[in-house]
């Protein structure tokens, strides 16, 4: 079978592994509504981050070569054996990070994004809730940086585990009534607060969590509308933050390099299980369990040639 050509500024990607973002998929097979934000439209090959090998140059293409180490995040097209993009969307993968890590390049730089809007430094208190790929990375990223204390939230109790080993300084199930308590060792609030939930509950749950005069940054992936609680914004003088990428291009592809050294330096890690690496042939298993609602599917992805 012959392979198309990159056009001037794209390459040619051999794929490792793609990684299928488990929020946003879902999203984009269940509704179009997030398609006339994206800018694509039915019918489409899904996935939006690949790692893998440089296999083609397109014709301008400049400091990258054949057979380099690569990920790449175009807004689709990515679970396929071979992904042509724009030579713009692609990042090298520093020599210490295999690439079934490196594939977490666009949930890594989502969740760097995210902490860095919040605003936090060293010693500042935050709120992180959802604790799935995304949030877990930012509860490293936070921790990396020296945000205490960091409040995980999670209806999941491994999740909450999971927070707790990667630097959370408490983990709590908002809807526990025990929840109080636990926001009371936190002084009632924190300074800042990121929605990585996906769901309205988690966008009230910030706006609850979050100290007089804090932030809250949302970065759900939902389109449709919800109501808010306008007298908490209001009363508290809360300051809202919309994190999605396509609004800071340039500082987006800092906060995912930053990521990649993260990874590269061991300063934090990939939640990447063998039980979560798919064939490629079982993509409608995959995706069928993921608009059931399938909890258990953290971070799956495809290995398409893991050998790379």
């Amino acid at each position: 079978m012959s392979l198309a050509e990159p056009k001037p500024g794209e390459i040619l990607i051999e794929s490792a592994y793609s990684l299928v973002s488990p929020g946003t998929e879902r999203e984009l097979l269940a509704s179009d509504e997030i398609h006339a934000v994206v800018g694509i439209a039915f019918p489409l090959v899904p996935g939006y981050s690949v790692a893998g090998r440089v296999a083609a140059l397109g014709a301008g293409v400049t400091g990258l070569a054949v057979g380099e180490r690569v990920v790449a995040g175009p807004p689709v097209g990515c679970h396929a054996a071979h992904v042509i993009t724009s030579a713009s969307t692609v990042f090298r993968v520093p020599e210490e990070v295999p690439l079934r890590s490196a594939v977490f390049f666009h949930l890594g730089g989502v969740a760097a994004h995210t902490v860095r809007l919040s605003g936090v430094r060293l010693g500042d208190s935050l709120s992180i809730v959802g604790q799935g790929p995304i949030g877990s990375l930012a509860t490293q990223i936070a921790a990396v940086q020296g945000a205490w204390p960091i409040l995980a939230l999670d209806l999941d109790a491994d999740r909450r585990a999971a927070a707790l080993s990667y630097g959370a300084t408490f983990a709590a199930d908002p809807t526990d009534a025990t929840f109080g308590t636990i926001l009371a060792r936190v002084g009632g609030g924190t300074g800042a607060s990121i929605d990585l939930s996906g769901v309205p509950a988690g966008v009230h749950t910030a706006l609850q969590v979050t100290a007089p005069l804090g932030t809250v940054v949302l970065s759900g992936g939902m389109i449709a509308p919800i109501s808010l609680d306008y007298g908490s914004l209001f009363v508290k003088g809360i300051t809202m933050i919309g994190a999605v990428v396509g609004a800071r291009l340039a500082e987006v592809r800092k906060d995912t390099e930053n990521f990649l050294h993260l990874l590269a330096a061991g300063a934090v890690t990939t939640p990447d299980r063998d039980e979560d690496v798919y064939d490629p042939a079982t993509a409608a298993e995959v995706y069928q369990r993921l608009l059931d609602g399938d909890r258990t599917l953290t971070a799956p992805m495809f290995a398409w040639n893991p050998d790379l």
